[in-house]
C-alpha cells in the first residue's frame, strides 16, 4: 500500500508538473558488504523561478533485487551575493535480501562564496528500520536506534562550460544514500549536453572508511551513466 501512494505520488509530479526527466543506471560495489546494479528515474520540476521539486525512484538488480531507494525534495534558492539555496528532502534506503531499511529526514544549506566553490552543511535524521514487516515503508519512523548526523557537501565545478561541466564533490550525502561519519565520500559528476534537450549525464564515486586514527580503507565504488531531457 505505501509503494502504491508513493508510485501515485511519482507519476501524479511526472505529469502534472516535470520539466526535466532523467534516467540512470550504474553499478555500485562495496567490499565484503553488497554489489548491486542500480537504474534510478528522477523527476524535476521548478514551480516559481527560485523553487527547485524533485522526486527519485531506484531498482536494483543482482542483490537486494526490487525497489532499492526513493527520494523526495526541495530547494530554494535565496536572494544573495552568496547564491544561497536551501535544501529539505526526505530519503528512504531498503535491501531486500537482508530486510531492513533506514528512513530519513535531512536539511541543508548550501552557500557558493565565488564562482567554482559550494560549500554546504546541515543536519539529518535517520531512523533504521530493522523490522521485517515494516522495511520497506517510507513511512516507518520509530526506530530503536535512530540518530542525528551532521551533513557536508564541498563542490568545486572544475569545467564549467555551455554545452559540457564536471565537478568534484566530498560529502557524505547523495540524492538516494546516507554516509555514516567513519566515510569519506568522493564523487566526480559530468554533464555534456548533446543537443538544447537532451544531456548525457557522468558520475563516479569512491568511499574511504576510517579504521583507527589516520588509517583508511578504500572499500566502496560507483559507477553511473545517464541521460536528461527537457520537457
Amino acid at each position: 500500500m505505501h509503494l502504491v501512494r508513493l508510485a501515485t505520488l511519482l507519476c501524479w509530479t511526472a505529469t502534472a508538473a516535470a520539466t526535466e526527466a532523467t534516467l540512470r543506471s550504474g553499478w555500485h560495489h562495496e567490499h565484503g558488504v553488497e554489489s548491486k546494479l542500480v537504474t534510478t528515474a528522477r523527476i524535476a520540476h521548478s514551480p516559481l523561478p527560485r523553487l527547485d521539486l524533485d522526486a527519485s525512484l531506484s531498482l536494483a538488480l543482482v542483490r537486494h533485487a526490487g525497489v532499492a531507494a526513493w527520494r523526495l525534495g526541495a530547494a530554494y534558492r535565496l536572494a544573495g551575493a552568496w547564491n544561497t539555496t536551501a535544501f529539505a528532502g526526505l530519503q528512504h534506503d531498503q535491501w531486500n535480501d537482508w530486510r531492513i531499511g533506514e528512513n530519513r529526514a535531512l536539511a541543508l544549506l548550501v552557500v557558493s562564496p565565488f564562482r567554482p566553490v559550494s560549500l554546504g552543511w546541515g543536519i539529518a535524521w535517520r531512523a533504521p528500520v530493522l523490522d521485517p514487516d515494516q522495511y520497506a515503508s517510507p513511512f516507518a519512523w520509530r526506530s530503536d536506534v535512530p540518530e542525528w548526523n551532521l551533513v557536508y557537501r564541498v563542490g568545486w565545478r572544475v569545467v564549467d562550460r555551455p554545452r559540457l561541466t564536471a565537478a568534484a564533490v566530498v560529502s557524505n550525502i547523495t540524492p538516494t544514500r546516507f554516509y555514516s561519519p567513519q566515510h569519506v565520500a568522493f564523487r566526480l559528476e559530468g554533464s555534456l549536453r548533446l543537443d538544447p534537450a537532451w544531456r548525457l549525464e557522468l558520475h563516479l564515486g569512491t568511499a574511504a572508511k576510517g579504521l583507527s586514527a589516520m588509517l583508511l580503507s578504500v572499500n566502496e565504488f560507483t559507477a553511473e551513466v545517464g541521460i536528461s531531457h527537457d520537457l
